[in-house]
């Protein structure tokens, strides 16, 4: 198993692009099942945050999860106090402010019920399986362009060739326009 670097006192392994998606299922479970997942997101930021410059840190919880910075510091002191087994009995004074036990405000209760619609709504893995098969799908298709242009280039190379009558020139802008043709197709979707 691979070692995880150490910056600070938090390891560092996961890139940020692979963390993102796993807080924000995290934050999408804890709004379904409260305090059982606290302590999975606060593992995830504590991964995360050395990652990113103090300065940036506040932005980059809005931009990403809409959590405050003091939403992120109740998660990641709970992973801490639950990490060392110096959870206080009365864990809501801790975590007041954050899912089940905290007053929701509008703009919370707004941001956690878009995101329960958008789990329903969006089955990542069949969104995964659908752009694996239009992928495919477009580069059978460049395939298939290149090899009619390929097949017309020769039937034209025939015909227009100097040694069956054709000329130097003609021949010369027949290549220049299959490969016009070929750029264009590597780049066309088709679909």
């Amino acid at each position: 198993m691979r070692q995880l670097a150490l910056k600070g006192e938090y390891r560092v392994g996961r890139p940020l692009k692979t963390l993102i998606p796993l807080i924000d299922e995290e934050l999408v479970k804890l709004d379904e099942s409260g305090h059982t997942h606290y302590e999975r997101i606060g593992a995830l930021l504590a991964e995360a945050k050395p990652q990113i410059p103090n300065h940036r840190w506040p932005r980059w919880l809005s931009q990403h999860f809409q959590l405050s910075r003091d939403t992120a510091r109740r998660y990641l002191l709970f992973y801490e106090r639950k990490k060392t087994g110096k959870i206080p009995a009365g864990e809501t004074q801790l975590l007041r402010g954050i899912g089940e036990t905290s007053t929701p405000g509008p703009v919370n209760t707004a941001v956690k019920e878009l995101r329960k619609k958008m789990a329903k709504v969006l089955d990542i893995s069949g969104l995964l399986e659908e752009r694996h098969a239009v992928d495919h799908e477009i580069l059978i298709r460049r395939k298939l362009a290149i090899e009619l242009i390929t097949m017309g280039y020769r039937a034209l190379a025939t015909r227009l060739h100097p040694d069956r009558g054709g000329s130097k020139d003609a021949m010369v802008r027949l290549g220049e326009i299959r490969g016009a043709f070929i750029t264009f197709a590597k780049r066309s979707r088709f679909v």
